[in-house]
């Protein structure tokens, strides 16, 4: 099955009703809710979602934007669940329930999770100007990534038990509200989780309704920007597959329609079951012709 992230039109379209009658127009498998629909679009859309044929797979934290998010935007880091804020990652804590309760009403099947990051500043420039100059894996970029590995690591110590806290309560809240949680590879380098730290977060919780969600377009820009092998990360946690989210990269830029960029479909293909939750995840400047281009290629690939 085949679902497409209302992102593609909630920054544009700001009355509910007509937000998701425009994705059901689409006739695809389903539908994945995000965090930019705000509490009074998620009332407006309802009564067509109860009263439709409305497939909702998967809902992303945090779900409706909470009240306090600027102009109405949660963001999936709004808060985090990794705050040393004691207050902050109790409201992660407390918004990620009710995202949950959410999906669980809607009858999605799970709830998708960005987990926060290391207190570190960002490198995402230094790496882009590395990346344009074409000296990924030069010497520059080799001292670059020496010096933010290590203060990664220092900082990681202060924030990561803080997170596996975090992800314990939710947890038990899974389990209470019977929903599958997937944690999301991230895009930048100082965000959780790493590819190591997948494997950490399923050793501490094992049994638990924990999966990974796989995002295609951090996968490749991790690879571009030379962290990792994007396939590294569906041959190791594979089996632990829950959902996907489709888009194509050139280079750093992502979440454009599948078949217009470098990712290689037919490698993803191999590892997706009937049961993984599949979801476009396209920016807004995608347009419909361009979205219809990617179903067909993603049709032609096997995977819709």
């Amino acid at each position: 099955m085949l679902g497409i992230s209302t992102v593609w039109r909630s920054s544009q379209i700001s009355d509910g009703n007509e937000l998701i009658k425009e994705m059901l127009d689409l006739e695809l498998d389903g539908i994945e809710l995000e965090y930019r629909i705000t509490d009074t679009m998620h009332k407006q859309m309802l009564p067509v979602l109860r009263s439709s044929d409305a497939n909702i797979l998967s809902v992303h934290n945090f779900f409706p934007a909470p009240d306090d998010a600027p102009s109405g935007n949660g963001g999936g880091d709004l808060f985090l669940l990794s705050s040393t804020d004691s207050h902050e990652r109790n409201q992660a804590v407390k918004f990620t329930a009710g995202t949950m309760r959410h999906a669980k009403e809607l009858e999605a099947k799970a709830v998708v999770l960005h987990l926060g990051r290391a207190p570190i500043e960002t490198i995402k420039h230094e790496l882009f100007e590395l990346y344009d100059n074409q000296m990924v894996g030069s010497p520059a970029y080799v001292e670059l990534m020496r010096q933010s590995k290590k203060i990664r690591a220092e900082a990681k110590n202060k924030t990561f038990d803080l997170l596996l806290n975090s992800i314990e309560k939710l947890a038990r809240e899974a389990d209470r509200h019977e929903i599958d949680l997937g944690i999301e590879n991230r895009y930048y380098f100082r965000e959780y989780p790493d590819f190591d730290e997948i494997g950490a977060i399923f050793e501490k919780f094992k049994g638990a309704r924990i999966g990974y969600w796989h995002d295609v377009g951090h996968a490749v820009v991790n690879e571009n920007l030379g962290l990792i092998n994007s396939m590294q990360f569906l041959e190791a946690y594979g089996d632990n597959l829950l959902g996907i989210h489709l888009h194509d990269v050139n280079g750093y830029y992502d979440h454009t329609e599948p078949g217009s960029g470098k990712v290689d479909f037919d490698a993803i293909a191999k590892y997706l079951k009937p049961e993984t939750i599949k979801i476009l995840e396209l920016r807004p400047k995608v347009s419909k012709e361009g979205l219809l281009r990617g179903i067909e290629f993603l049709k032609e690939k096997g995977i819709m």
